[in-house]
């Protein structure tokens, strides 16, 4: 007996889901200009044309890439809140947890290629955009930590940065040693009650 067929919508998922997770790892393994629609369909095994049709533009392709990595880094830090006991220092470690590796790498070669290519500077600023307003809602429902409204996107932009200095040859023991001093400064970025 044969297997059930799966709908056309679950065909559709998975070749996406193929070709955005594809594109992450390109962008993290050969960089923006490594990044070729060629590599990238060839790594995801599947048709320049299949990839035409879900992903008209190389843009429209790497945007949707960077928001699929950010649906997954909020999803990943959301878990490793619930998982561990909910504190700060818990959310810090959930946040770096999150961020380290080639996801932020993707993000942070679409940011960079954004800055001389005016169209993928607009896609990847509302792209932005509509995270920072996700990291916003995310810091909303911790009501219990009592942080200061801007302190997600302060510890953000501490780890993002981290990314860069270890991509520049910031050795392992330094980094650990400024996420232990942001885990030891969090508790300032908590308002007074």
């Amino acid at each position: 007996m044969s297997a059930p067929r799966r709908s056309q919508e679950s065909r559709r998922a998975a070749m996406r889901a193929r070709l955005l997770d594809a594109t992450v790892a390109c962008l993290a393994e050969h960089g923006y200009a490594g990044a070729s629609t060629t590599v990238i369909c060839r790594r995801a095994g599947v048709s320049r044309g299949a990839q035409v049709h879900h992903f008209p533009t190389k843009a429209d392709l790497l945007v949707a890439a960077v928001e699929h990595v950010f649906a997954q880094r909020r999803a990943a830090f959301r878990e490793a809140l619930h998982a561990a006991d909910g504190g700060l220092v818990a959310a810090i470690r959930g946040m770096w947890a999150v961020v380290e590796g080639g996801s932020t790498q993707a993000w942070l070669e679409l940011v960079v290629a954004g800055r001389t290519d005016a169209v993928l500077r607009e896609r990847v600023t509302q792209a932005t955009e509509r995270l920072r307003v996700a990291a916003d809602e995310e810091l909303a429902s911790l009501t219990h930590l009592g942080l200061h409204p801007d302190a997600l996107l302060l510890a953000s932009a501490v780890m993002d940065g981290l990314v860069v200095q270890e991509l520049a040859g910031l050795g392992a023991e330094r980094r650990d040693r400024v996420l232990r001093l942001l885990e030891h400064l969090a508790p300032l970025s908590q308002e007074p009650s």
